[in-house]
């Protein structure tokens, strides 16, 4: 399975990748859509907490 941006990456350079940049992309490519998700999860997460204001008796 390739990623988006091994693919895009390959159709815009006018170098090949070597095999080590190749390795590498690969490599981050699961890590880069993980740290999406919890991005995502995260925002998400903060508007839940900031659609509800604190009570007054949690203030203190």
């Amino acid at each position: 399975m390739k990623c988006r941006r091994l693919e895009a990456l390959e159709a815009t350079s006018n170098e090949p990748l070597n095999v080590a940049e190749r390795a590498e992309l690969l490599r981050l490519c699961p890590e880069v859509a993980e740290k999406g998700k919890d991005l995502a999860f995260l925002g998400k997460a903060a508007t839940h907490f900031a659609s509800k204001p604190p009570k007054q008796s949690d203030l203190r």
